[in-house]
């Protein structure tokens, strides 16, 4: 579902945090995980932290709703209130929407000599070296470059630029996890058909 955070919730909004989320008529506690949409793709980033004045989308595991309906979240509190968090509006249920975790693994230049350079500090063995290899590597300052071989047994490599790399540069390489919402999902309010089956009208 979209939503943003609530203006007068001073705290951030964490994802895997544990909410009261109300959808429609339905009302349940989850755990839900926010990302940040981007226009003209399928796929959203994740976000640990929601901000102000932003639009995000909450995944987690409930029933099932179809839109049109609001939605509003609710924060526990440590004296049993409930402090509104968020609102939005539900949108399509979609169980294949991939979120994506980027990672970013960060190495520093030991030797420099025009556009090949030897990375220290980003891996620890020459296995996770020739793992990723493939990779595009990538710097602080712009350049792009490919690791060319693994050097010695402590996880040092040699890497080639498309130009002149500075001893002051961070090399890095994005990597990307799918996520998903936690597990727990829990009814507020449980209603035994028996009981509606017996009541009078």
């Amino acid at each position: 579902m979209k939503v943003r955070r609530y203006f007068e919730s001073s705290e951030f909004v964490d994802s895997k945090e544990e909410m009261e989320v109300h959808v429609g008529f339905r009302t349940f506690n989850t755990k839900p995980i926010f990302s940040k949409m981007i226009n003209g793709c399928t796929k959203t980033k994740y976000v640990k932290k929601t901000l102000r004045d932003e639009i995000y989308m909450a995944s987690f595991y409930g029933e099932v709703t179809f839109p049109p309906a609001n939605t509003l979240m609710f924060r526990k509190l440590e004296n049993g209130n409930k402090e509104l968090v968020a609102y939005g509006d539900l949108m399509q249920p979609d169980p294949l929407k991939v979120n994506l975790k980027r990672i970013i693994l960060t190495g520093y230049p030991a030797k420099v000599h025009k556009r090949r350079a030897v990375i220290k500090m980003m891996f620890f063995n020459p296995e996770d070296v020739k793992y990723f290899q493939q990779l595009e590597v990538l710097t602080r300052n712009g350049l792009r470059g490919r690791i060319l071989e693994s050097l010695g047994t402590h996880g040092l490599m040699k890497c080639m630029f498309n130009q002149k790399i500075k001893m002051d540069d961070t090399v890095c390489i994005y990597l990307y996890k799918r996520v998903f919402p936690k597990w727990p999902f829990e009814p507020v309010e449980k209603i035994n058909p028996s009981d509606i089956l017996s009541s009078n009208f």
